[in-house]
């Protein structure tokens, strides 16, 4: 009979603390707990002052919030109040400490992986090639035309501690350079102004804790250039690809706010082929 009834007053006394909640001690222990607030925010509080039972019940309350924001990510602000309560007491301090150390890396993680937006600035060297068709009545060839510029503009981002997404666009200016593919016919042209546009979306993995960030990028670049035909007018030139759009591999290391970065395009053949080199700064 004895064995029966401890056994209930173990689950009775069980049940009491699982449904433990702050509202409950507000209720029950109203007037203790405002005083233990006051204890230990000026530091005052003596542990030998309150019962066992009620500082059980801070700590199933304490533990039980603490679940449930290791669950569901819903972090309340009583319980760093319920943790102070239980460090002033200095009951079950390992098992506080630990539940602590639980919460203290899962707010951590999270803040890991919230996305934060910024913006940059920024100015690259960029340098491509591009094919544009050379025909004549009976012979069809190519010429390969080789740019460089300078890359003007910004982008917008939004990363975490493990990605980063953003779209950039920039303004360039530059000159080419022309020669054959093969003869004929031969044909080159040097310091050919030119002008345009860039954009690109990009997608990148964080790969060092100094925030250096290794992608891949998918730019759009629409170019613009006065190509003369060669002088004996057999030859006319058919200029049908303006725009180019290919993958390319990017790799951006931050240096507090201001950054250096690198664009690399696949080299599939030289009319797919892309390098950039440039810096900027976020804000």
């Amino acid at each position: 009979m004895a064995i029966k009834f401890i056994t209930l007053l173990i689950l009775v006394t069980s049940s009491f603390y699982a449904s433990a909640s702050l509202n409950e001690i507000k209720h029950r222990y109203n007037e203790e707990h405002q005083k233990i607030l006051n204890e230990v925010e000026e530091e005052e509080l003596d542990p030998e002052d309150y019962s066992l039972e009620l500082k059980e019940l801070y700590f199933q309350t304490y533990q039980t919030e603490a679940n449930l924001f290791l669950k569901n990510d819903q972090f309340e602000q009583s319980t760093t109040q319920l943790q102070s309560i239980l460090e002033a007491f200095e009951y079950k301090e390992d098992e506080v400490s630990k539940i602590s150390e639980k919460i203290e890396a899962h707010q951590k993680e999270l803040q890991q992986k919230k996305f934060q937006k910024n913006y940059s600035l920024e100015i690259n060297y960029l340098s491509w090639q591009r094919e544009i068709d050379i025909k004549s009545p009976t012979i069809k060839n190519k010429i390969i035309v080789t740019n460089q510029a300078t890359c003007l503009g910004g982008g917008l981002h939004f990363s975490n501690a493990y990605y980063v997404y953003g779209v950039e666009g920039c303004l360039l200016t530059g000159t080419g350079d022309t020669k054959e593919k093969k003869s004929p016919p031969k044909y080159k042209e040097s310091d050919i102004p030119l002008w345009g546009i860039k954009t690109s979306l990009n997608a990148g993995m964080i790969v060092s804790t100094a925030g250096a960030q290794l992608g891949v990028k998918l730019p759009l670049l629409y170019s613009i250039q006065n190509l003369k035909n060669p002088p004996d007018n057999t030859f006319k030139l058919k200029e049908d690809h303006k725009i180019l759009f290919f993958p390319t591999l990017y790799t951006r290391l931050p240096l507090g706010t201001f950054f250096i970065q690198s664009e690399i395009g696949p080299f599939l053949d030289q009319s797919n082929t892309l390098y950039s080199i440039g810096a900027g700064f976020t804000f």
